[in-house]
């Protein structure tokens, strides 16, 4: 229970930093975990509870900025808007690059299917070649010994 509620409050504190005035409590309170409690926690635990590893990641700039009502929620909504787009740009950017690699994966698994084709030609080929060396000896053999009678 103590994980699906912290995941649960971080949710709710990510949700607060856009709603003006209870940002404002939510991050005075953000700022007293962060210095005063924060520092007193197992790290152990600290990495199990997503709240509190949430917290002491959450930048104490933008815990500062939305202390102030209105203005610091619209810095942060334009401020989280600009980097939620650069990152649907770059994982645009991923992807496509993943795509290539994908397409480039296909080919070079086709050419080497391809490789493997020849190379079983290559093999028949070499056994036809010596099978015909073999009886080429074996038919000279027996004309060498057909003469010596």
């Amino acid at each position: 229970m103590e994980v699906s509620s912290s995941r649960m409050l971080t949710h709710i504190d990510m949700f607060f930093d856009y709603v003006p005035f209870i940002s404002t409590v939510t991050n005075i309170v953000n700022i007293f975990q962060k210095f005063l409690i924060i520092p007193f926690i197992d790290k152990d635990y600290l990495k199990e509870s997503h709240y509190f590893f949430h917290i002491q990641n959450k930048g104490l700039f933008r815990c500062v900025l939305l202390i102030v009502p209105i203005l610091g929620n619209l810095i942060v909504i334009g401020v989280d808007s600009v980097c939620n787009r650069r990152d649907l740009e770059d994982l645009n950017d991923n992807l496509e690059i993943l795509a290539e690699e994908g397409l480039k994966n296909i080919e070079l698994m086709e050419t080497l299917e391809k490789l493997k084709e020849e190379k079983k030609s290559l093999k028949k080929a070499i056994a036809t070649e010596l099978e015909i060396y073999r009886d080429r000896v074996n038919l000279t053999d027996r004309l060498i010994s057909t003469k010596e009678v």
